[in-house]
């Protein structure tokens, strides 16, 4: 998306899903020396995050010395998890 002077770089990624559970949670957690672009390394979203469309956006600042964005990904219905991406 950008770089920057430093070699550091801004990356997008995106979650779309179809349909959007009034109790679904999302965890994100970086790893490797990216972190988001806010600085944290772990973030947890809802479905009040989401567009109309069913998409959320986030961007992650990877430093210099990084080639990909390792992060994990855990999808819940309440406390119930569904999944680990």
């Amino acid at each position: 998306m950008e770089s920057f002077p430093d070699g550091s770089r801004m990356v997008r990624n995106t979650i779309s899903l179809g349909e959007l559970p009034e109790n679904l949670r999302i965890q994100i957690r970086i790893a490797g020396g990216v972190t988001f672009s806010d600085g944290t390394i772990e973030r947890w979203i809802t479905a009040a995050d989401f567009d109309e469309y069913g998409t959320y956006t986030y961007d992650m600042l990877m430093p210099k010395t990084s080639y990909k964005t390792c992060h994990f990904i855990r999808v819940y219905q309440g406390d119930t998890l569904l999944n680990k991406y």
